[in-house]
C-alpha cells in the first residue's frame, strides 16, 4: 500500500514537472488544457510516465495538451512526435526598431487613437469576425466558432485588466474598426493581437496603428509573431521593415 502511495505521488510530481494546466484556455474551451514545458534535457522514459499518467486521469475527458519549439530541436521534436503531438502551426517572430516610419497616409474621415472601456464590446466584434490563421482555427478538433470566440474573449481581457498594456483602435466615423493590442516587455512592444474588418483592409490602418503605437508609447523595438501560412501577415510586416528572428513549430495533442 506504501509502495502504491509513493508511486502515486512520483507520477504526480513527474506531471507538475512536465506539464501546467492553462486554466484560461480550459475554461474558454470547456476542455482540460495543458501546456507541455521544461523538458529539454529529460529522459524520455520520464516525459512518457508523466504524459501517459496525465492522459488516465483525464480518461474519458476532452484534454489537450500544446507545446512551442525551436525549429532546430528536432531531438525533442521525435519526442513528442512519438506521443502523438501533431504539428499545427509553423510561427515567425519578427522585429523591428521603433524609429521606422510607414510613411502612407489614412483618410481624413479615419483616425488613430487609444481605446477606451466602452469599446470593448465593439472591438470584441472585430476579433471575433476577422481571424482566420491562428492555431486554434488550423486545428481541426477545435471548431471554428470556438476559435472565434477564443479571439474575442483575448481581446476583451484587456480591457477587463487581464491581458495586455495598450489598446489602439481606428475609428471611422467614430466607429471602432481595427485595434491593435499590446504588451510592454521592458524596452519592447509586442503586438499580442491586431485585426482590421475585412471592409477597411488595404487601407493602411494596420500600419498607422503600430506606427501611432510606436510614437506614443516609449519603446526602443516592437516585436510581432505570425503563422508561416499566413503569406499576407508576412508580406505586411516585412513591408514595414520588420526582419525575422525566429522561429517555432507549434504542436497539438488532443486525446480523440
Amino acid at each position: 500500500m506504501v509502495q502504491g502511495i509513493l508511486e502515486k505521488l512520483g507520477k504526480e510530481f513527474l506531471i507538475k514537472l512536465f506539464f501546467k494546466k492553462d486554466l484560461w484556455l480550459s475554461d474558454a474551451l470547456n476542455r482540460n488544457v495543458f501546456i507541455l514545458f521544461n523538458f529539454l534535457d529529460v529522459n524520455k522514459n520520464s516525459l512518457l510516465v508523466a504524459f501517459n499518467e496525465l492522459c488516465d486521469q483525464h480518461s474519458g475527458e476532452d484534454l489537450f495538451i500544446f507545446v512551442k519549439l525551436r525549429t532546430d530541436c528536432v531531438k525533442l521534436i521525435n519526442k513528442i512526435e512519438d506521443l502523438g503531438f501533431r504539428l499545427i502551426d509553423t510561427n515567425i517572430l519578427f522585429n523591428r526598431n521603433t524609429n521606422l516610419n510607414y510613411k502612407k497616409h489614412i483618410k481624413n474621415n479615419i483616425h488613430i487613437k487609444f481605446a477606451e472601456e466602452y469599446h470593448k464590446n465593439i472591438v470584441g466584434k472585430i476579433a471575433y469576425k476577422n481571424f482566420t490563421f491562428s492555431r486554434f482555427h488550423l486545428d481541426p478538433y477545435i471548431k471554428k466558432s470556438q476559435a472565434d470566440n477564443l479571439k474575442k474573449l483575448w481581446v476583451e481581457n484587456f480591457f477587463l485588466g487581464k491581458r495586455g498594456d495598450y489598446m489602439v483602435i481606428a475609428m471611422h466615423n467614430d466607429n471602432p474598426i481595427a485595434f491593435l493590442q499590446i504588451i510592454k516587455k521592458g524596452k519592447s512592444l509586442i503586438i499580442d493581437l491586431i485585426a482590421v474588418s475585412s471592409n477597411y483592409r488595404g487601407k493602411n490602418i494596420g500600419s498607422s496603428l503600430i506606427n501611432f503605437a510606436c510614437k506614443n508609447i516609449e519603446c526602443e523595438k516592437i516585436i510581432v509573431g505570425t503563422q508561416i501560412s499566413n503569406i499576407p501577415s508576412i508580406k505586411f510586416y516585412q513591408n514595414l521593415g520588420f526582419t525575422p528572428i525566429s522561429s517555432d513549430y507549434v504542436f497539438h495533442y488532443h486525446n480523440k
